[in-house]
């Protein structure tokens, strides 16, 4: 035994009862190992009880009595001598116990007992020693001559401090008797063997873990991330992860590499201490232990709470991952956030969440946002490690041309050797699968299709392990080749399931099955690519497919815009890439051609009234609609943009020739020639080829499809400085509007603001639009441009008058008016308050709706929230009996605020919006945002709910009746179950009774969040999820039967219920849904989606098949 944990002659340890925790035990070893070096006698007492007080650790030597008191904190603590401690973590702040308080308590009941065996002079000292350190961020007490708070470190120091209360070696034998403790041999001894099986059970798991999570990492390569204004690195975002006291948002796009992070930071944080669970949001299901422990039986632990329990035990920090939080049902995220907060209140763990969005109820946790972002050109090169390869880097680079993810940049560097200049994204991931295979590549490749096509065809994601060693039987697949394939890391074994290790390889061995079973029929293939089964391997099929003669047969009638687009991007192949580029030169040839010989003619009176002569389009163009998305990839590559430019010049030339021809007509007719000729040729008629690709633009189509190439930039400003008529301006706004180059077109918006007037009108909207973005504009423009925009007001017509407002607005160009307002504000609140008549009330609405629709928006919501309780009260009132229909925007976030009063007497102001929602309504998702807030306000003030809400008489009105009084019901209070309450039985039972035709298109309205002001609205899927899961199983048996609540155009269609019913199965179905969304698997418009339920049914529910 070392010297540094028994007792020696000179140090005598003494326990009231074993040590329980880690933390404890780790100072005593310190303190032992401390006294050894100082070679006097001493005596260590260890975890006992005196006069009534429990103490953890005291040290008697000639020179100092120290009485200690040992903490393990993981997470920051602030705190003085006086009030409770606070905690601080991803849920906030929490009380804890005051550690300075029972450190001075424990010595004085310390000196107590000491008094019963003699006379005692003085104190002993105190200390508070948090282990292992003192979490970063904290703020304690400073040391004064009562009680130290520090970390083991100064153990020595304080050691060293003289003390009174002082006790010879005879007196603390004597006090040892007393107090009954027990002599020990060593640290070691007096250690609980609890804490000997809570380190064996940590060490086993930390090593499945590992052995699980860390070849997961071995590839990862760190970016650069964003938090708030900096920009950090990996090893500062693990810092965060592992001492912070905030909770890690890591967030951003599809295939960025959030989960590589968030999995690296899991194993990083290991190293210093920390004990990571890791789960994955899509499994969450409503039971949050039961998620924890799914993951904790899978890495050899009993449960998640041992893992805890021992961690706590051995003063080691829990750190839980939650991967995926938008994976996780709609329904169940607000439950499954508030998960997490109770779980780090609880245990005081860190939390890290992954996600693509941002946390419902994202206030109950305190967290920190890393921003991933796509990967750049410049990350993908590092991923591929491009700079190792020295002369052969060109074809490398042009292979990461295809690559749309970090996987498949990092298997650009595995493989891209061993390919083509041009080659496919499928060639990448088949040379990859050649690689890891070996020998046994000819058998893998031919069982990897042999299995993809086993899952498409039955519409699952994943075999049991039984049924997929049944497969390796029935293609002959020997013990050899099926080792090489397990070892492969092409598949993944996860519980008793067996599936492919990505999505994308699942697509690329589905695309190698349809083109071997295909043998070069162009039916065929054309028939996978029109599919809903092999949505996600289209581009693979085309890649996989090598004659140039079967490819130049598929592309010649293809009409898919984004699978054109990858092949104009080169995802598919060379030849592929070759064939679209063509295509679209001829196109756009053609488009010029359009543009020099079009027509114009005068069909009616006033605006709108001109149109294109049909006579005069070109046939040629009609598949240049198909083709829009890869010609605006190119434009932001930069190409195109001349051919463009050149075709709207001609355009503008032909409105001149046109208008000049016209003007007596024009007169005639009122019609403003200028403007609508303008609105005919780009805007409103989208016949010719011109204005289709123009309203793609201006439709912001072209900033949600990938990255600006490099040569973008340049071309673009070239085009700026070059351009000279109105739809060339128009044209590069809209190309430049939501591009990085925005700031630099300001002096060319500045001086076109100038001469406003002159352009036709749907110039000036985006003129002044674009406005609005040049507030951090260097000057003279941004002045140019509020002076151009002032002198424009009153010029342009009372409607565009509220458009430069805003963008005076937006610019910073109104805050001395702003703040001139305020009082004007003040005096309309008080006129409002004063009286009580209809006109007030009508004042009042006006007031609140100025909070969101005003040029002085701010000011007005910073006076009325401003208020005290009981003036904001009355002005809400007010303004809930002041509004009107069929303006009712807003209406529902003021119900809302209105109701968080918790006063009755507000209700009777509610009550008439509780009625059903008018089906003309120009508005459709205000109204019924309204009639579901004043239901769901009525239950949260237990106000009784009106029988007479109107006078249903259809299905539909049934059903939506019966859906607002689930959500009073729901909002109740006093009502704890709500689907199973006999309060609910009625309105449950209506629904039932119309689920073959109405039902669901009810749900639909009342539980879409997109149709929630403020997204905030709780779905019924909550509190009533097995009728709603009911009623959507029911359309899938009537899909057109059913009906919508309203009739004109907005969600009132039988395809658009049926795909909500299917989303409803997807986030709350289980195993007996699947083969009712099987047969929808073919189908035009549910096959994608049914695709989608059946696999996040089969994620999350533990899958057999027969």
């Amino acid at each position: 035994m070392t010297t540094s944990l028994d007792a020696t002659p000179l140090i005598h340890i003494f326990i009231g009862d074993t040590v329980q925790n880690r933390s404890e035990h780790d100072c005593l070893r310190t303190v032992c190992e401390t006294l050894t070096k100082m070679r006097n006698w001493a005596y260590i007492f260890a975890n006992f009880h005196a006069a009534g007080r429990q103490i953890d650790l005291t040290v008697f030597t000639e020179r100092t009595t120290l009485v200690i008191e040992i903490k393990g904190y993981s997470l920051p603590i602030r705190g003085g001598v006086n009030g409770q401690w606070e905690q601080l973590g991803p849920y906030g702040a929490r009380k804890i116990g005051n550690a300075y308080i029972q450190a001075l308590n424990a010595k004085n009941a310390l000196r107590d007992e000491m008094q019963r065996i003699g006379q005692i002079d003085g104190y002993p000292n105190g200390l508070v020693v948090v282990t292992p350190i003192v979490p970063e961020g904290s703020t304690t007490t400073p040391d004064d001559f009562k009680v130290a708070v520090t970390g083991p470190d100064q153990i020595a120091q304080l050691l060293m401090r003289p003390s009174g209360a002082l006790l010879t070696k005879d007196s603390c034998e004597a006090l040892a008797r007393k107090l009954g403790l027990e002599a020990v041999a060593s640290a070691d001894a007096a250690l609980n063997d609890e804490v000997l099986v809570a380190e064996r059970l940590h060490d086993t798991y930390l090593k499945a873990f590992g052995d699980f999570y860390r070849p997961l990492t071995s590839e990862f390569v760190s970016d650069r991330y964003r938090c708030g204004i900096l920009e950090i690195e990996l090893s500062q975002v693990q810092s965060m992860v592992a001492g912070g006291d905030a909770g890690v948002l890591i967030h951003g796009p599809s295939g960025c590499g959030k989960t590589l992070l968030a999995t690296s930071c899991a194993i990083s944080c290991v190293a210093v201490g920390c004990v990571p669970i890791f789960v994955s949001a899509k499994n969450f299901d409503g039971e949050f232990q039961r998620l924890l422990d799914r993951e904790a039986a899978l890495l050899s632990a009993r449960s998640a709470s041992s893992i805890i329990t021992a961690s706590r035990l051995l003063g080691k920090r829990v750190i839980l991952f939650l991967d995926g939080y938008n994976e996780c049902r709609d329904d169940l995220k607000v439950n499954l956030t508030r998960s997490l907060r109770a779980f780090a209140l609880r245990y005081g763990t860190g939390v890290v969440v992954s996600t693509q969005q941002d946390l419902v109820r994202a206030d109950l946790l305190t967290t920190k946002s890393v921003i991933v972002k796509q990967p750049s050109e410049e990350f993908k090169v590092s991923l591929a490690k491009i700079e190792e390869r020295g002369d052969r880097a060109g074809n490398f680079r042009i292979l990461l041309q295809v690559a749309n993810s970090g996987l498949e940049s990092r298997l650009v560097g595995q493989v891209g050797g061993f390919l083509p200049t041009g080659a496919s994204r499928f060639a990448l991931f088949d040379a990859y699968a050649r690689q890891k295979l070996g020998t046994a590549a000819a058998d893998g490749i031919r069982f990897l299709s042999i299995f993809a096509e086993t899952l498409v065809d039955r519409a699952c994601f994943s075999l049991s392990v039984r049924e997929f060693y049944r497969l390796c039987d029935s293609t002959n697949l020997d013990h050899a080749a099926r080792q090489q394939l397990l070892r492969s890391q092409l598949l993944q074994v996860r519980g008793d399931r067996v599936s492919f290790i990505h999505e994308l390889f699942f697509s690329a061995f589905s695309a190698e099955a349809v083109i071997r079973s295909a043998h070069g029929d162009l039916t065929r293939i054309r028939a996978a690519l029109g599919s809903p089964r092999f949505f996600s391997s289209k581009t693979f099929i085309l890649g996989a497919i090598e004659d140039d003669r079967v490819m130049y047969g598929v592309l010649e009638s293809l009409t898919d815009h984004d699978l054109l687009a990858a092949c104009a991007r080169g995802e598919c192949g060379a030849i592929a890439q070759s064939i679209v580029k063509r295509k679209i030169e001829r196109l756009l040839e053609v488009m010029f051609a359009e543009a020099q010989g079009l027509g114009f003619q005068i069909v009616g009176k006033g605006w709108n009234s001109i149109a294109i002569d049909i006579n005069s389009l070109r046939h040629e163009l009609k598949e240049f609609c198909f083709y829009l998305t890869a010609i605006g990839q190119g434009l932001m590559n930069g190409q195109y943009l001349d051919v463009v430019m050149a075709a709207c010049r001609h355009m503008d030339e032909t409105i001149a020739i046109f208008s000049d021809a016209h003007v007596a007509d024009a007169k005639a007719n009122k019609i403003p020639l200028r403007h609508a000729v303008f609105s005919a040729a780009y805007v409103m008629h989208r016949e010719a080829a011109i204005s289709q690709l123009i309203n793609f633009i201006h439709s912001g189509r072209l900033s949600f499809r990938g990255q600006e190439g490099q040569g973008f930039g340049t071309t673009l400003h070239e085009e700026w400085s070059h351009a000279e008529t109105p739809g060339q301006f128009y044209f590069l706004i809209g190309l430049t509007k939501f591009s990085a180059c925005s700031k630099e077109t300001v002096q060319y918006v500045a001086r076109m603001l100038q001469n406003i007037r002159a352009y036709p009108y749907h110039l000036q909207l985006d003129l002044i639009d674009s406005a609005r973005y040049f507030r951090d504009a260097e000057e003279p423009y941004r002045t140019d441009i509020v002076e151009a925009l002032e002198a424009s007001l009153d010029k342009l017509g009372i409607m565009m008058n509220t458009m430069i407002f805003e963008a005076l607005s937006a610019l910073g160009a109104l805050e001395e008016e702003e703040q001139s307002h305020i009082p004007v504000i003040r005096n309309e609140i008080e006129d409002a308050l004063s009286t009580d008549s209809v006109e007030s009330d009508l004042a009042a609405w006006g007031l609140f709706s100025r909070q969101f629709d005003h040029p002085f928006d701010t000011s007005y919501w910073d006076e009325i929230q401003g208020l005290d309780d009981s003036r904001k009260k009355l002005l809400l009132t007010k303004a809930c009996r002041g509004a009107e229909a069929p303006y009712l925007s807003f209406l529902g976030i003021l119900i809302r605020q209105l109701s968080e009063f918790n006063d009755p007497n507000v209700g009777p102001a509610i009550a008439r919006w509780a009625a059903l929602p008018d089906k003309q309504s120009f508005m459709p998702q205000d109204a019924v945002e309204v009639f579901i807030s004043a239901h769901e306000a009525l239950g949260y003030l237990g106000a009784d709910l009106s029988q007479f809400r109107g006078e249903p008489i259809t299905a539909a009105e049934h059903a939506m009746l019966a859906c607002g009084e689930l959500y009073y019901w729901a909002s109740r209070t006093d009502v704890d179950a709500p689907q199973t309450s006999i309060y609910t039985a009625a309105a449950r039972s209506v629904l039932l009774d119309h689920s073959r035709c109405a039902s669901a298109g009810a749900l639909q309205l009342a539980t879409s969040r997109m149709l929630s002001t403020d997204g905030a609205r709780v779905s019924l899927m909550t509190h009533y999820p097995d009728i709603c899961v009911a009623i959507c199983r029911e359309v899938l048996k009537w899909r057109h039967e059913q009906v919508s609540y309203f009739e004109h155009g907005f969600h009132d269609n039988t395809d658009s219920i049926a795909y909500f019913a299917i989303q409803v199965l997807g986030e709350a179905g289980v195993v007996d849904d699947l083969q009712a969304l099987r047969d929808l698997c073919d189908h035009e418009r549910h096959g994608i989606s049914a695709l989608e339920a059946i696999k996040k049914i089969e994620e999350r529910t533990d899958v057999r098949y027969n």
